[in-house]
C-alpha cells in the first residue's frame, strides 16, 4: 500500500548497493508529449515501471518513491526538496527538463523584447583556461617552495594545517547537522517478494491518480538500510 510519508537522511546511512529505475515525463516510450509540454500521470508511471520492474527474477526488496503534482512549478518545488535527501543524477536530470518547462511555459505567456542587451561581464572558465591557471599556480608553488624556509615558517605552516583540519572536521560536522534539517514529502511502497509481483501490486492503487507530472524511483536489492531514511 502506498504511504505518504517525510523522507530525510540519517546520519550514519552506510553506503547502499541496488538496482535503480527511473521515470519521469521526459523518459521515452513513457510520457505523453504535447504540444503545451510533456505529462506523466502516476498510473502511466507505474506501468513503465512495472515493464522494466518484470525483467527482474528471484526473491528480492523493493522500494518506490513516487513524486506526484499537479502544476509544473509544484513539480519541482517538490522534486527540489527531494534532491536534499536524494541528490541521485536521475532526480537532478528532472529538475532541470522540469525548469525548462517551467520557463519556456512562462516565455509562451511574455511578449518578445526586441531591446539588444549584451550579456553581463564575467570571469571566462573553460577547460584550457582553468589548465593554464593552474599550471601557473604550480610553478608559482614550486618557485615559493625553492626559496629557504626557516623554523620558524615551519612551525606556522603546521599552526595553518592544524587550523585547516580543523576546520575541514568543523565543516563535516556541520554538513551532518545540515542532513538533519532537510526532508522531503513523498509517496512510499514497500515490499518483499518476486519484483514482477510487486510491481503488479503497486499499480493497484495508484496515490493522486489525478496528477499530471510524476517522478518513480524503484530500488531493488536489500533495502534495510535505505528504508530507514523513511522518517515518518
Amino acid at each position: 500500500m502506498w504511504r505518504r510519508v517525510t523522507l530525510a537522511i540519517p546520519p550514519d546511512l552506510p553506503a547502499v548497493n541496488c538496482v535503480l529505475l527511473s521515470v519521469s515525463p521526459w523518459t521515452y516510450g513513457a510520457g505523453q508529449a504535447q504540444e503545451s509540454g510533456s505529462y506523466l500521470s502516476p498510473e502511466n508511471a507505474l506501468k513503465w515501471l512495472a515493464e522494466q520492474m518484470s525483467k527482474y527474477s528471484g526473491p528480492s526488496q523493493v522500494f518506490a518513491v513516487l513524486i506526484t503534482a499537479g502544476q509544473i512549478e509544484q513539480f519541482k518545488s517538490a522534486l527540489s526538496a527531494l534532491a536534499g535527501v536524494l541528490p541521485l543524477p536521475d532526480v537532478n536530470k528532472t529538475i532541470r527538463r522540469a525548469a525548462s518547462a517551467q520557463t519556456l511555459a512562462l516565455s509562451r505567456t511574455q511578449i518578445p523584447d526586441n531591446a539588444s542587451n549584451l550579456p553581463p561581464i564575467a570571469a571566462l572558465s573553460s577547460a584550457t583556461t582553468r589548465k593554464a591557471s593552474t599550471a601557473q599556480r604550480v610553478i608559482s608553488a614550486g618557485q615559493s617552495a625553492g626559496i629557504g624556509t626557516s623554523f620558524d615558517d615551519i612551525a606556522a605552516q603546521i599552526d595553518e594545517f592544524t587550523a585547516l583540519a580543523e576546520g575541514v572536521a568543523s565543516q563535516a560536522s556541520a554538513a551532518l547537522d545540515g542532513l538533519a534539517g532537510v526532508s522531503a514529502p513523498a509517496w512510499v511502497y514497500t515490499e518483499n517478494g518476486d519484483p514482477a509481483t510487486i510491481a503488479g501490486n503497486m499499480r493497484k492503487e495508484p496515490p493522486e491518480p489525478a496528477a499530471v507530472f510524476t517522478l518513480g524511483l524503484v530500488f531493488i536489492g536489500d533495502m534495510e538500510q535505505l528504508k530507514r531514511i523513511i522518517k515518518s
